[in-house]
C-alpha cells in the first residue's frame, strides 16, 4: 500500500517474536516457541513462562511474515527518512531488524526441514510433524502442518519435491469419499464423529 507509517510498531512486534527463538540443543533449535504463558483449569488461571514447544504451522506463519518484513522494512526506512518521519538512527534500526528477520526466516528454513520433516517411508508420503517439545516429536496429524500449508511453504522456499510429498500426504491421509457427517445429539459435543 506504500503506507509505511506502521513500520516502527511492526519492528517492535518482530523484535518481540525474535525473543521466542529457541537456542536449545534439541528439536526446537532455531525454531520459534509457541509463545509466553498459558491458561490452566480450574479457574482459567494464567501461568506465566515460555512454552517450550514449537508448531510447524506457526513456523510457516513466521517464515512468511519474516520474509515480508525483510523486504518491507528497508523500503519503509527509506520512505520515512525522506519524509522526515524518522531519523537516521531509526532508519538504521529498521534495516537491522530487516536483516534479523531475514536470518530468522533462513533459520526456519533449515531447522523446519532438519527437525520436523518426516521423509517418505514405504507408501506414506513425506510430511511434517505437528510440532515438537524438546526432543519429542509430535506426530499427531494436523492438516495444515502435514498438508497444504506446509506444501505452500515448501513451494515458496523452492522445495517443490517436499511440496509434492505434503500434498500427496494430505490427499492420502485426509481425503474421504462417500462419507457423511453424523452430528451428535449431545448439545456440548464438538460433533466430530464421522
Amino acid at each position: 500500500s506504500q503506507d509505511f507509517s506502521p513500520a516502527l510498531p511492526m519492528q517492535g512486534m518482530i523484535n518481540f517474536l525474535l525473543t521466542l527463538q529457541s537456542t536449545a540443543n534439541d528439536l526446537t533449535h532455531g525454531l520459534f516457541y509457541l509463545g509466553y504463558g498459558r491458561y490452566q483449569d480450574p479457574g482459567y488461571q494464567f501461568i506465566p513462562g515460555i512454552l517450550s514447544a514449537v508448531s510447524t504451522e506457526h513456523q510457516i506463519d513466521l517464515w512468511f511474515a519474516f520474509q515480508r518484513a525483510a523486504s518491507a522494512l528497508p523500503a519503509a526506512a527509506t520512505a520515512l527518512t525522506k519524509t522526515q518521519q524518522i531519523n537516521s538512527a531509526q532508519a538504521n534500526s529498521l534495516v537491522a531488524t530487516a536483516a534479523a528477520a531475514s536470518a530468522a526466516a533462513a533459520s526456519i528454513d533449515a531447522n523446519l526441514l532438519a527437525n520436523l520433516y518426516i521423509p517418505p517411508a514405504g507408501s506414506t508420503p513425506g510430511h511434517f510433524a505437528q510440532g515438537a517439545t524438546r526432543n519429542t516429536l509430535d506426530t499427531s496429524l494436523a492438516l495444515d502442518a502435514s498438508g497444504h500449508w506446509a506444501a505452500m511453504w515448501a513451494h515458496a522456499a523452492g522445495r517443490d519435491d517436499i511440496a509434492l510429498e505434503c500434498a500427496k500426504f494430505a490427499y492420502t491421509t485426509f481425503l474421504t469419499t462417500n462419507q457423511t457427517i453424523a452430528l451428535s445429539s449431545a448439545t456440548n459435543s464438538y460433533n466430530q464423529t464421522y
